[in-house]
């Protein structure tokens, strides 16, 4: 397996960036806000929080997840993901750690996207931001399964070690210095008809 290095913008960046546009155009930003329901059918949309606040805007951008109430009023109906069998697996590992590892510095200094692919399964690893964690994703497939799992869930570090023991030393190495990690279900929607 050989790593494959690309520079790249981080996901915080472009956070930061949409959220400084939207509050120089007036934007509030209102955190850990969960939609209870919505009114799309009048000529000022509303959405209704589980606490009972409601905000109205021109326009609501439907960008809520996995179980979107956007996307089933879009559609009229419930319009749950599907399961696609591939698991994703996550880490972090202190950026300063790393760094203590002369053979493994080049995966935080520059900060930079690494990707190991190998036999039905890849690898990425990437620093958010300078100094933060080096996070770790990890995407391999599982058996077909009844039920689909939603959300993040635990998974034993443990694990991990065992499915990808004969991968790259590096990796190996960053797999050691991992204290924990998590888990889901790789979703994906169905094409919306025109």
């Amino acid at each position: 397996m050989i790593p494959l290095h690309t520079c790249f913008s981080t996901r915080a960046d472009f956070h930061r960036v949409l959220c400084e546009r939207a509050e120089s155009l007036g934007a509030k930003i209102t955190l850990n806000a969960v939609i209870g329901s919505m009114d799309v059918d009048t000529a000022k949309p509303s959405a209704r929080l589980q606490d009972g606040r409601v905000f109205e805007a021109n326009v609501i951008l439907g960008a809520d997840g996995e179980r979107s109430i956007c996307r089933d009023k879009l559609l009229g109906r419930e319009d749950l993901p599907k399961n696609t069998n591939n698991l994703v697996y996550c880490f972090t590992v202190p950026a300063s750690e790393v760094r203590q590892r002369k053979d493994l510095i080049e995966l935080v200094d520059p900060p930079n996207v690494i990707l190991w692919m190998g036999p039905r399964s890849h690898i990425v690893s990437y620093v958010v931001k300078k100094d933060r964690p080096l996070n770790v994703a990890l995407m391999l497939p599982q058996e077909p399964q009844d039920k689909t799992e939603y959300g993040v869930q635990p998974a034993a570090i443990e694990e991990l070690r065992e499915l990808f023991t004969y991968w790259d030393e590096n990796f190996g190495a960053l797999l050691n210095m991992a204290q924990q990690s998590a888990k889901w279900t790789l979703l994906h929607a169905d094409w919306l008809e025109k």
